[in-house]
């Protein structure tokens, strides 16, 4: 699952347009190549998560100003080979974690259908959907072991240039953590949606039962945006 060859520096050029200028408006972007140089150095003594190739997968799909929905998680999965660099999002054929298993039941609930089955999140990302995580990377087996390594400045420029550049944006804030993102976000111009975190310890204090996937698509279709297909990539 690691791209071979690819460094922290060849992922900056990779970025889809627009977040450079946004990183370097916001002040992070030499935050931002010094977090990279960091994640390098301990690669070197410790498995780190997501792979080689895939820190920032999430600003590669979609540029800020045509983010539709933004669903922010806390960190990546910790397990051994489950982080691919999308918030929530497993590599194809994983197991599905617990959170990600309670969020594909809302969306059955929601659209009265069986649970999606492939937790490869991919195909919401081609659609806009910035499947951000609050802190990039993480300890193998170590949950939280990299937040306040420097992450959060970054992660919160991004909130800063979507709310400020994209139109009628949905922002899904699911638990304590992910709401406090909620001071980043205008929002007479956007839709903030917030519920408990959808983790097993959490969802039925107000995850289950929600709503947002549907909400978030009858915003976006008010205001004449394509609605997301949550069932895209499915099998």
């Amino acid at each position: 699952m690691e791209a071979q060859g690819i460094t922290f520096r060849d992922e900056l050029e990779r970025m889809a347009a627009g977040w450079s200028d946004a990183f370097n408006r916001f002040g992070v972007w030499q935050t931002l190549r010094s977090l990279g140089d960091e994640v390098e150095a301990r690669r070197l003594r410790e498995e780190i998560a997501p792979p080689r190739g895939r820190v920032l997968e999430t600003f590669k799909w979609v540029s800020p100003e045509r983010v539709k929905v933004v669903i922010l998680g806390q960190d990546p999965y910790p397990r051994p080979g489950d982080a691919c660099g999308l918030s929530f999002s497993v590599f194809p054929g994983r197991r599905l974690p617990g959170s990600l298993r309670n969020i594909f039941c809302e969306l059955g609930v929601e659209y009265g259908r069986s649970p999606r089955e492939n937790g490869d999140l991919s195909g919401w990302a081609q659609q806009g959907v910035l499947l951000l995580n609050s802190v990039l990377t993480v300890r193998v087996g170590v949950a939280g072991s990299h937040v306040g390594l420097g992450w959060e400045r970054v992660t919160e420029a991004a909130l800063l240039a979507v709310n400020e550049l994209a139109s009628h944006c949905v922002f899904m804030l699911w638990g304590r953590v992910a709401q406090r993102a909620a001071a980043c976000i205008d929002a007479s111009k956007h839709c903030i949606l917030q519920a408990a975190h959808p983790s097993p310890l959490s969802a039925n204090r107000g995850f289950l039962g929600c709503g947002h996937f549907k909400i978030a698509n009858d915003y976006l279709q008010r205001y004449g945006q394509e609605g997301i297909n949550w069932f895209a990539g499915d099998v």
